[in-house]
């Protein structure tokens, strides 16, 4: 249809940070090491952590 539609995000809230991911609604979607790896920055970059 000529869209683009973000699957995964980041923002800053305030003081705080938002990862969204619209993958991994499968339970399948997890076993790929590509989604587990976004999943893993996604979230250590949130809690300003490193990966």
């Amino acid at each position: 249809m000529g869209r683009t539609i973000p699957q995964a995000w980041t923002r800053t809230w305030g003081r705080g940070r938002v990862f969204y991911s619209a993958v991994g609604h499968d339970l399948d979607d997890l076993q790929n090491p590509d989604v587990t790896r976004l999943c893993k920055q996604g979230f250590a970059w949130a809690a300003r952590r490193s990966n």
